[in-house]
């Protein structure tokens, strides 16, 4: 067995979402979470990587999700995927019952408007309440008796398509009216229902190809015709991959987000009725001061099991103004910034590998941090309850809290960490007040810190003293430079096809444990997109504009 650890920093501008990999192929274990998800509308681009990256692991749900705090900039983009994330899930289960009415008609030698009908039928009584709600409330069986409805019609010669759904909604909604104690109905207003299950309806029955093609045109009629439901920013499809998810936070403070926790719980609103998503079962943890040293990208959540040996595993260090082992005396966090004092912290750590991220928190909390990190044994969740890590040599790598804010990373935690490489995910600022990140500040401190090989950023499309390519200079033969800015640092950071900024840590479980006495070396990996076409590598060889690695000892 051999683990290997990933962990993106995506590129949201002017916010925070990164995505943490922790993956065995051999073994077929693997964990994955979410760590906020930028402003609401960064919730496609944040879907578009993290499902790209489930495909590759051939994983059909993310494990976890942790919100930091509830700043707009790592919240609401969050609540717009699950809201995206509901959507799909009603769109599914109305799909699942007209595809199977329309199959259904076909097996007893329904005509083409039969088999219309009998879609359109299942699909209004589903949305009416016929569907199995995943909590022992199961009432699939008015869907199949709409949809035996519509088949035992009678069509004259010349019945158009729209025609044949129109009577089947008819059926449908005479079904739903005929039962008792149905669930709620999950599409309240009639105009909007009846007309999307007529669109349905249509697709099922009549679109060539195999059963796949024929499912996933009804869907997209589902989508297209349920989508209003939801704002703009979430109209996207998920494939679920949220509905079973644990979702990680500071728990309901008079700062939560309505909308969030809404999100969160699988709600809809249509027409002003909210409305509870079929098959949605999410997990909700706020974390509280107890939490503090829990690992939690294992053993949390539904499926908790102790971190497996020598695996990637996520603890948490800060939560609620309060950090790990810190002093008594010096809690709690209070740097004037009260939203942003009570983000949650994390450690990664990989064998003789540490990782920082802690979302907004400011330097007061970043430094007890690292001296708790730097100073005490975090537990070993496989030699409970007295067991304990090694002491890090130094914590590798980091994410720089507050977008790279002036406020975050300071000296201090830099002297005492001893990272090779840090991570800023940064941007101009959206809200049309304050700094643009990363601070000029910031950059000067990783600049000047003398362990510090590389500082990665997503965005520095203003110019910055220690950033070339911010001035448009070629960011890889600049003398002395250490920065690399990733993608193509456009203005438009939504624009669609362009490179994005992200930037991939990679780390083999070989690398993370070894002495480097021989090979391989303990190093780590990061993959970014640079367009600099002018650089120049070993033996005089030009660098191409694409994807370009850098690899990091520690």
């Amino acid at each position: 067995m051999a683990w290997i650890l990933s962990i993106t920093t995506i590129d949201v501008g002017q916010g925070e979402s990164s995505l943490i990999v922790a993956n065995d192929p051999a073994a077929g274990q693997r964990r994955t979470m979410l760590i906020d998800g930028g402003l609401a509308g960064y919730a496609r681009t944040v879907h578009g990587y993290v499902a790209a990256q489930l495909a590759l692991l051939g994983a059909n749900r993310l494990d976890h999700i942790v919100v930091s705090h509830y700043d707009e900039d790592h919240s609401s983009g969050i609540t717009a995927l699950l809201l995206a994330d509901n959507l799909d899930a009603i769109v599914r289960i109305v799909t699942a019952a007209a595809v199977a009415a329309r199959a259904a008609s076909v097996l007893v030698g329904g005509t083409r408007q039969n088999q219309i009908a009998a879609g359109a039928a299942a699909a209004v009584a589903c949305m009416r309440g016929g569907y199995d709600d995943g909590h022992g409330n199961n009432h699939a069986n008015v869907a199949v008796t709409a949809g035996q409805y519509a088949d035992a019609v009678n069509f004259p010669g010349g019945t158009t398509d729209a025609a044949a759904a129109t009577r089947g909604v008819s059926e449908g909604n005479d079904a739903a009216d005929n039962a008792m104690n149905l669930n709620g109905s999950i599409v309240h207003a009639a105009p909007r229902r009846n007309a999307a299950a007529r669109a349905i309806g249509i697709a099922a029955a009549t679109t060539p190809g195999n059963p796949a093609a024929k499912q996933a045109a009804a869907a997209n009629a589902a989508f297209m015709g349920l989508r209003a439901a939801v704002p703009t920013v979430s109209r996207f499809r998920t494939g679920g991959l949220y509905r079973n998810t644990q979702v990680i936070d500071i728990g309901n403070t008079h700062h939560t987000p309505a909308e969030y926790q809404h999100s969160v719980a699988g709600h809809v609103s249509f027409g002003g009725t909210v409305v509870t998503a079929p098959g949605v079962d999410r997990l909700r943890t706020g974390l509280a001061a107890g939490n503090l040293g829990d690992e939690i990208l294992w053993n949390s959540g539904p499926n908790a099991i102790a971190a497996p040996a020598n695996s990637p595993a996520a603890f948490v260090v800060a939560n609620n103004r309060s950090v790990w082992r810190a002093p008594a005396n010096q809690l709690p966090v209070n740097s004037g910034q009260a939203d942003n004092d009570v983000s949650i912290g994390l450690i990664v750590r990989f064998n003789r590998f540490f990782f920082y991220t802690a979302g907004d928190l400011p330097s007061q909390g970043d430094q007890l941090v690292a001296n708790s990190v730097m100073n005490r044994q975090l537990p070993d969740p496989q030699n409970p309850p007295a067991g304990l890590f090694p002491l890090p040599a130094k914590i590798a790598a980091f994410k720089c809290g507050h977008h790279g804010s002036q406020y975050s990373t300071s000296n201090a935690f830099l002297q005492t960490a001893l990272a090779e490489t840090a991570f800023v995910s940064c941007g101009v600022n959206q809200f049309g007040q304050g700094e643009n990140h990363p601070a000029p500040a910031l950059i000067n401190r990783l600049h000047g810190d003398a362990t510090i090989d590389y500082f990665f950023l997503t965005n520095c499309n203003y110019v910055t003293a220690n950033v070339p390519a911010s001035n448009g200079n070629n960011q890889l033969v600049a003398i002395g430079n250490k920065s690399r800015v990733c993608g193509d640092n456009g203005q438009a950071n939504l624009a669609v096809g362009r490179p994005r900024g992200d930037a991939r840590l990679t780390i083999s479980e070989a690398e993370s444990t070894s002495n480097n006495a021989g090979l391989p070396l303990r190093q780590f990996h990061v993959t970014y997109f640079d367009d600099d076409n002018n650089g120049v590598g070993p033996f005089g060889v030009p660098i191409p504009v694409g994807m370009r690695t850098e690899h990091v000892p520690f």
